[in-house]
């Protein structure tokens, strides 16, 4: 029960009025729990909101590789996604990263390196 008391109090506290507070709520995102942090990443993927950017980008560093295609969706989402911002996904071999990354490339929001777009057509998944 920790983890859904720790994830619904980021929530309240992101959506705070407080900026301490906020900052607070954000931090989650490096919480020792994956589901805490997965939970959070995806959470702010159905909300986009430009505020979340700094913890996505922190998330896509993460070392479990669901917390980074959770925090790649959620920068997907944002008005202002760049290829800047996920340059160290883009070798990324896990397969939920991949299909975000030929989501990503077929929306025209940006356009994906050459090399990138050939080693995800080649890649199994």
């Amino acid at each position: 029960p920790w983890d859904a008391v720790r994830l619904k109090s980021a929530f309240k506290l992101i959506e705070s009025s407080v900026e301490e507070f906020r900052r607070d709520g954000y931090a989650v995102i490096k919480d020792e729990s994956v589901a805490v942090r997965i939970s959070l990443a995806q959470w702010m993927a159905a909300n986009p909101k430009p505020a979340h950017r700094p913890a996505l980008l922190q998330a896509i560093t993460d070392r479990d590789s669901r917390v980074r295609t959770a925090a790649l969706r959620g920068l997907a989402a944002l008005d202002d996604f760049s290829l800047d911002s996920i340059q160290s996904l883009l070798n990324d071999e896990y397969p939920g990263v991949q299909m975000v990354l030929v989501n990503v490339a077929k929306s025209d929001k940006v356009k994906l390196p050459s090399d990138t777009v050939k080693r995800l057509k080649e890649s199994p998944y």
